[in-house]
């Protein structure tokens, strides 16, 4: 599957307001959503394939929150697939080590997608405005430490090295290496 950060609004734009996706979103009587003035943000990123985005707003350093949107064509096992590649990217990508989500919990299709990509629920909380009713929501999230678990190593250190991130892979791989009686790494430069 090919993901790519959205390096233009276009896309995105045409999913989120797509009468198919909208109204999970928002309302569509507030008006057009248009994630132009965010494209290029440091604390908002757009991924995005065939049939969708994700869309991650960081929380605070390493915890980035995502919601997605995804066209009727697209739902079911390819969404799955490309949420789990999301995680690669994220992960091994940017400083992420918690993705976060909210799902209102009479969406049952949102909930069964955030399960089969690897998200546990955290907490319960009593009200958010969905399809202009309030109801119940669960936070959902899946950390590195329960994502690294579904890979190998050395894979996860090589890609984030691919990223220019040589102290989270020293870190991670150090983590692993000083459980395993493996040498370590310093700063990623082995």
């Amino acid at each position: 599957m090919k993901i790519e950060r959205a390096t233009s609004a276009g896309f995105a734009n045409r999913v989120l307001n797509d009468p198919a996706v909208r109204s999970d979103i928002a309302d569509p009587k507030s008006g057009q959503i248009d994630v132009s003035a965010i494209i290029d943000s440091p604390t908002h990123l757009i991924l995005q394939a065939q049939y969708g985005i994700l869309f991650f707003a960081r929380v605070f350093e390493g915890i980035w929150e995502v919601h997605a949107a995804i066209l009727p064509e697209g739902r079911g096992e390819w969404a799955i697939e490309f949420c789990r590649e999301a995680q690669i990217e994220m992960f091994c990508g940017t400083d992420c080590v918690e993705i976060l989500t909210r799902i209102p919990m009479p969406h049952k299709a949102s909930e069964a997608l955030v399960v089969r990509s690897g998200f546990v629920p955290r907490w319960k909380r009593p009200s958010c405005v969905w399809r202009e009713k309030s109801v119940p929501y669960r936070v959902w999230a899946r950390t590195m430490q329960e994502w690294i678990g579904d890979y190998q190593i050395e894979d996860v250190v090589d890609e984030m090295k691919a990223h220019g991130l040589l102290r989270k892979a020293a870190a991670w791989y150090n983590r692993y290496a000083s459980l395993s009686r493996e040498p370590l790494m310093i700063e990623g430069l082995n």
